[in-house]
């Protein structure tokens, strides 16, 4: 009798560890951004600063950023690999900065692309930095990430995408996950594939295929995707006008394609392949 209420008493104790630990992790995003200015780089060559974090209806989220030019040289600032809560999201800025000027720009990532991720409140976002010299398009010895946490870096969060009844997987493994989730047959290119793709691993992998075929004539879309560590992306698979009419394609009926999955840093040798078929 002992011995039992001793292991209820175990039991009992773990329950409560466990509700008390899930209660903090519970932690509830403030409706409000609290983000103050911070100096994201200081050197002898730039400064970055940002000067705040916007939150609006129809822009989306905003970044407004002061760069100042410490040299001589006429720089160019991109930020071209950026992601909001984990979800892959290119703002794609490209900013002159004369020599010794200071300039203000604006980071924006757009609601459309924050609504299709399921954001409605940004806790964390990454951006990288390359700068170089627009006269020689050589790197001028930056190339920076920043992070900025709009609320606090305590509610920071990666967001998680929920499983749709429409959802088609691809591809499901160790590396990735692959959802198709929609198909577009008067795409403004021509014919195209939604995809969804999460990247698993602590390694950026470049997702790519490796043949195509429409109504079984072989016809390879436009994809490459490079998506970082940790990250996820809604990309787009594209088939041109054009190839679809030398191909003799008016309607597409059946999709086979092979998957390809690769790490960055060996980006010619698949890791993981998969040939799927799709009757959308």
């Amino acid at each position: 009798m002992k011995r039992i209420f001793c292991i209820l008493l175990t039991a009992l104790t773990l329950l409560s560890l466990w509700g008390c630990n899930s209660e903090e992790k519970k932690v509830s995003v403030p409706e409000n951004i609290t983000f103050t200015a911070e100096t994201l780089l200081d050197n002898e060559q730039l400064r970055v600063t940002a000067v705040s974090v916007t939150e609006s209806d129809p822009e989306g989220c905003v970044v407004t950023l002061e760069m100042e030019n410490r040299t001589e040289l006429p720089l160019v600032a991109e930020i071209n690999s950026a992601s909001v809560d984990g979800c892959m999201v290119n703002p794609g800025l490209s900013e002159p900065i004369a020599p010794k000027e200071m300039i203000t720009t604006q980071v924006t990532f757009p609601k459309t692309d924050l609504d299709g991720y399921g954001i409605t409140a940004s806790t964390q976002i990454e951006m990288n930095c390359y700068v170089y010299d627009e006269d020689t398009f050589e790197e001028v010895s930056i190339n920076e990430d920043f992070v900025l946490y709009p609320r606090g870096k305590q509610v920071a969060r990666y967001q998680t995408r929920k499983d749709k009844d429409t959802d088609v997987v691809l591809m499901d493994n160790e590396y990735c996950k692959i959802i198709l989730t929609a198909a577009n047959p008067d795409s403004f290119w021509g014919y195209d594939l939604s995809v969804f793709v999460l990247n698993k691993t602590d390694k950026a992998l470049v997702f790519t295929t490796q043949e195509a075929f429409l109504n079984e004539v072989a016809c390879d879309p436009f994809w490459t995707h490079t998506i970082p560590a940790g990250k996820c992306s809604n990309t787009t698979m594209y088939w041109f006008e054009n190839n679809l009419k030398s191909a003799g394609i008016d309607k597409v009926e059946e999709i086979t394609v092979m998957l390809s999955v690769a790490d960055l840093s060996n980006w010619q040798e698949a890791i993981a392949t998969e040939t799927v078929t799709i009757k959308p």
